[in-house]
């Protein structure tokens, strides 16, 4: 049986387990975390057996102008499920998301090319031409 201390422990430890469940974690992997922590293993299989037992509305704090949701965990489903996170599309512009537009780029490879090449012959004929 767990002693006054224990049971305060076990307190603490459901309050863990519910907040990881807001957080979107799954009873076990809360459970796993405890027991990583250094937890002793039977107080920390009775918090999570005491949720199990005794479901109750998990809430999430919602931002403003979103409807608050409200679920109720059950013996399958321990755990609140997060919304999905939607990740903004950032069009990326220029070569390599640099924003120098691609025609700058060739222009200037083009230009490069054109004072190698002009450097080649210049050098072929140095003598004749001088």
């Amino acid at each position: 049986m767990v002693d006054d201390i224990g049971l305060k422990k076990q307190e603490d430890i459901v309050g863990g387990l519910k907040n990881a469940m807001v957080r979107g974690e799954t009873l076990d992997m809360a459970r796993f975390s405890f027991l990583n922590a250094g937890y002793s293993s039977q107080i920390v299989n009775m918090a999570a057996n005491s949720l199990i037992q005794k479901p109750t509305v998990v809430e999430q704090q919602v931002p403003v102008g979103q409807s608050p949701v409200g679920i109720v965990p059950s013996a399958g489903n321990l755990y609140a499920q997060r919304p999905p996170v939607v990740m903004p599309v950032v069009k990326k512009r220029g070569v390599f998301g640099s924003g120098v537009p691609y025609w700058v780029v060739i222009l200037m490879i083009l230009l490069t090319l054109g004072i190698v090449i002009g450097a080649g012959v210049l050098g072929l004929y140095w003598d004749s031409i001088f």
